[in-house]
């Protein structure tokens, strides 16, 4: 009898261990990494965690000095999340090492040429743009980029994913959700 309790006992701890095993590849496998620089967030976090109840979003910001050359330094040394939020054009041999190029994307058809012509880097485009404000010192109120990490393999639904939020981010609900004030021009086609 004791030992038909110890082989029920093995058996629901192997059952127990596989079903952890599959929630927490599942929370990996949609969980998308957001590296964000640029201003607040927290109401454009909400709308995507409403729009896609099934991603899970894991957010770092970085608040400190310095800015753009910190989070230049997170995407060099492959340190940066899944999608990329900055108020500036990386360098171009960040785009191209570290960047996924994105122009064969339908999303990116749905911006003006003309700022895509400003993001381009060699005929193609790693960044897309928000909305913009004309302050002083900002052109553009944000600028986002896909990792380049998620082509590797085995991060096929993280793709996935993050190719969804792109092109919610190229919708004109997207752009606005950016956006805390009004944005004074929006970047997509056909909308003035």
């Amino acid at each position: 009898m004791v030992e038909v309790a110890q082989k029920a006992r093995i058996v629901e701890t192997i059952m127990l261990s596989t079903m952890m095993t599959s929630i927490v590849t599942n929370y990996q496998l949609n969980t998308l990494k957001l590296t964000v620089t640029a201003g607040e967030v927290d109401d454009f976090i909400e709308v995507l965690k409403k729009k896609f109840p099934e991603i899970y979003f894991e957010v770092s910001y970085y608040e400190g000095e310095n800015k753009a050359n910190y989070l230049e330094s997170l995407v060099e040394n492959d340190e940066a999340g899944d999608i990329i939020f900055h108020v500036k054009k990386f360098n171009n041999q960040i785009c191209k090492e570290k960047l996924l190029d994105l122009s064969n994307y339908e999303f990116s058809a749905k911006f003006n040429e003309s700022i895509l012509h400003l993001m381009q880097v060699e005929g193609k485009i790693y960044q897309l743009v928000g909305p913009l404000n004309f302050l002083p010192s900002i052109g553009f109120s944000s600028t986002w980029a896909l990792n380049k990490k998620l082509c590797e393999k085995g991060n096929e639904k993280k793709l996935q994913n993050a190719l969804k939020v792109m092109s919610f981010l190229s919708t004109l609900e997207g752009q606005k959700s950016l956006q805390k004030v009004n944005p004074q021009l929006f970047v997509l086609k056909g909308i003035d």
